[in-house]
Parts: C-alpha cells; sequence; structure tokens
C-alpha cells in the first residue's frame, strides 16, 4: 500500500504506522525509515517490549525489585547486590540508580 501511495521503499527501509487507532487503514499515516528510527519512535511512544517481555532479559521484575530493597548505602554496597544476585557490577548500578528497569518502582 505505501509503495502505491508514495513511493517505492528503499533497501534497508520498514514501514510504521504513525497512528496508536488499531484500526486505521489511512495509507497517509505509513512512514519509511530505517529500523534504527522506528525503533525509537516505537519506544518514545512506550510501545516497546520492557522488562521482561524483552526477549533478551536475564532478569525478572521480582528480582530487580528485591535488588532495590537490599541495597541499603554504607551497609550493602553495590558490589554486594551483584554479587548475591550473580549479575554483572555495571549492570547491578544501572538498576539501583534507576537508568534501567525504570518501569519498576
Amino acid at each position: 500500500m505505501y509503495e502505491l501511495v508514495n513511493r517505492n521503499i528503499h533497501k534497508g527501509e520498514v514501514i510504521i504506522h504513525t497512528c496508536d487507532n488499531g484500526g486505521c487503514v489511512n495509507p497517509a499515516h505509513l512512514e519509511a525509515h530505517a529500523r534504527s528510527v522506528l525503533i525509537k519512535k516505537r519506544d518514545s511512544r512506550g510501545r516497546g517490549p520492557v522488562g521482561e517481555r524483552n526477549g533478551r532479559a536475564k532478569l525478572t521484575e521480582q528480582i530487580v525489585r528485591d535488588m532495590r530493597r537490599d541495597y541499603i548505602p554504607y551497609r550493602f554496597t553495590r558490589k554486594d547486590v551483584a554479587k548475591k544476585y550473580n549479575v554483572n557490577y555495571f549492570v547491578a548500578v544501572d538498576i539501583l540508580d534507576r537508568k534501567t528497569w525504570t518501569h519498576i518502582e
């Protein structure tokens, strides 16, 4: 449909539907972009896989909650938490600093 209404799809491009109406069939709502651009757009709209829904996730939401609960500055260090949960130190730091798994309270 995109090619009929707009132009040929170039190699490496994928098509995204820009509105959030699942029943929409308006070809004006289609855009062609590089996959990396589409992933950024998807994530900025809160539609990407996060946490356990991410197919590459090795932790669960409960483990992340437990890690944050167990981290008590000056009593248990980030290194202690990383060791207890068998994760890389930098992974633990990002979780504890809420740079990753931000959807978990």
